[in-house]
């Protein structure tokens, strides 16, 4: 997402082919700005249908936000993936190399 901005579209074409095709997408999806950090342990957002897609709620009190598809299935995981920087980190990271 664009830093001010509150909506992002993704869409995929497929340009040719023989036979619909069937794609699995993952979103990555961390509540804090690149100043901050996260803390793994039992903490979970929340994830709740909606139509369309699903409604996230990283804790009490966040903003919630939403990723919908009109044709898609979303199965929330709540995998860590630790030492995941945005690209904003990798910058002020590499200058103090």
């Amino acid at each position: 997402m664009q830093q001010g901005t509150n909506t992002t579209y993704v869409q995929y074409t497929l340009l040719e082919g023989s036979a619909p095709i069937e794609m699995e997408l993952k979103a990555l999806v961390n509540y804090r700005d690149f100043h901050a950090s996260t803390h793994a342990g039992d903490w979970r957002m929340r994830v709740d249908p909606v139509e369309h897609g699903v409604r996230v709620v990283a804790f009490d009190g966040a903003v919630p936000f939403y990723l919908k598809s009109a044709e898609a299935d979303c199965e929330a995981r709540h995998e860590w993936y630790r030492d995941c920087f945005l690209a904003a980190e990798r910058e002020r990271w590499a200058g103090r190399s």
